[in-house]
């Protein structure tokens, strides 16, 4: 399928790591404090990424999501019900290589969102 979004990430949220693929072969884990939130903007800059999709899992994505749109970021919060994982063991790599994957084709759709989180 052709790439409709060229520079678009994935990140895997969790409670003690959050997993950032800018690439299917650049992925880097990241901690949880809001120092490690300000880093993944950081690091999103430096590879002129302009979209980001993440899972709305629990609350783990708000804080990071409300940081991504003040970077500027295009944010798109997709639903993991929505999501079809990938066959055989999971893990967070796996995940957020997906997710990347699955944005940059276009095939990713944003959840609704209230207009305050």
């Amino acid at each position: 399928m052709p790439v409709v979004n060229l520079h678009a990430a994935g990140i895997d949220l969790g409670s003690k790591s959050h997993f950032v693929c800018v690439s299917q072969d650049n992925v880097k884990e990241f901690g949880v404090f809001t120092i490690d939130l300000h880093a993944i903007a950081r690091h999103l800059k430096e590879h002129e990424v302009q979209t980001v999709a993440i899972e709305s899992t629990g609350f783990y994505w708000r804080p990071l999501y409300l940081l991504l749109l003040d970077y500027g970021f295009e944010v798109v919060l997709v639903n993991a019900r929505h999501l079809k994982n990938v066959k055989g063991h999971k893990t967070d790599v796996v995940d957020c290589k997906w997710l990347q994957l699955l944005h940059s084709i276009g095939l990713l759709s944003n959840s609704f969102q209230p207009n305050e989180c």
